[in-house]
């Protein structure tokens, strides 16, 4: 049932924490768990890695940038963001060290990247997608990076990312003329407001909104009044929307969730991504959250529960390991009360 172009295995080696991480029967939905410090977010930012040969590793750098500007704050890095991103364990030294990404298709193949950072430069480019084995300049893409890529978008919702411009833009630009979309957005929104009319961004205000109408209202509310919930939903079902067919990645997705609507968001969710084809990659630190992700599938999406897998990360001697889980799996740990988190 999962899509050609979601991915089914990925391999990175020499990125941030992770000096040889391989994570396996990759799921439609992926619920990355762990101890703090296992690299459960350095995970995400890795799998913007981007696999089509001819745009894909410019978008892949604009990305780490975008994270790097955006969530993390960093305004001046001269162009060397891989200094923020290369493996700088004890047995990984910056200097000679090879990044290198593996990414597996159910459908489309694998592909290859690699390259060899010396400090200021990088050596030895490599990108291999089925026969073709393409050696690409030494420093392509590094330029004048605090400029070039100011405006890439990237499919990646950090914790505590609430309200935002960019939320309007995005909805204007992919939802706000399809009726379609639109209808869906709504009745996946009405799971935390009922009374949902309908919405629409606005420019009487600035910045620009977007304002809701709700039933038995005169008037409207907007968004940013309406609570951590609903902001935090209408971003994450608003960006499936957006990256339709591709990958999203959610850092911490019961972040402003009350237990007791965990479920039914669950289901909105599920629901949306599967409707949009949207292949999904989210962390948690709660039990609560994986059981009620557990509960979703059993009683309300039973046949959706072969494309939900579990990630568990842990540190072992060698560095980070994967330990995937199928529905059946982590159903029996969390039945016999084994640790998943």
């Amino acid at each position: 049932m999962a899509i050609g172009n979601h991915a089914t295995y990925v391999k990175i080696q020499n990125f941030k924490g992770f000096t040889d991480l391989e994570v396996k029967d990759l799921g439609w939905v992926n619920l990355i768990v762990g101890d703090n410090n296992t690299g459960k977010t350095s995970l995400l930012e890795a799998l913007h890695f981007h696999s089509d040969e001819s745009t894909g590793l410019d978008i892949f750098r604009s990305r780490l940038i975008k994270i790097l500007k955006e969530v993390r704050g960093i305004q001046d890095f001269q162009g060397l963001f891989l200094d923020f991103f290369i493996n700088r364990t004890a047995n990984a030294p910056s200097i000679g060290t090879e990044m290198a990404f593996q990414m597996k298709y159910r459908n489309l193949g694998e592909i290859h990247y690699s390259l060899l950072y010396n400090g200021k430069e990088i050596k030895n480019q490599a990108l291999i997608h089925g026969d073709t084995h393409t050696i690409l300049p030494h420093n392509k893409g590094m330029q004048n990076v605090n400029n070039a890529y100011s405006n890439a978008a990237i499919p990646y919702i950090p914790v505590n990312r609430g309200y935002g411009a960019d939320l309007v833009s995005n909805y204007s630009a992919y939802i706000q003329q399809h009726t379609t979309l639109k209808r869906q957005l709504k009745k996946d929104l009405e799971i935390l407001i009922p009374q949902l009319e309908s919405f629409e961004p606005s420019e009487i205000t600035q910045p620009a909104t977007i304002i809701f109408f709700l039933r038995d209202s005169e008037g409207s509310v907007a968004l940013p009044m309406m609570g951590e919930g609903a902001i935090k939903l209408f971003r994450i079902l608003s960006e499936i929307l957006t990256w339709k067919g591709q990958r999203l990645m959610i850092d911490e997705i019961d972040t402003g969730f009350h237990h007791s609507r965990m479920r039914p968001f669950w289901k909105t969710i599920l629901n949306a991504a599967q409707r949009h084809e949207t292949q999904l990659f989210v962390t948690t630190h709660n039990l609560e959250c994986i059981q009620h992700l557990r509960d979703t599938l059993r009683e309300d999406m039973p046949d959706f529960k072969d494309e939900v897998r579990v990630i568990r990360l842990a540190k072992v001697l060698a560095g980070t390991k994967a330990y995937t889980y199928t529905y059946p799996e982590f159903e029996s740990a969390l039945e016999n009360e084994n640790e998943l988190r």
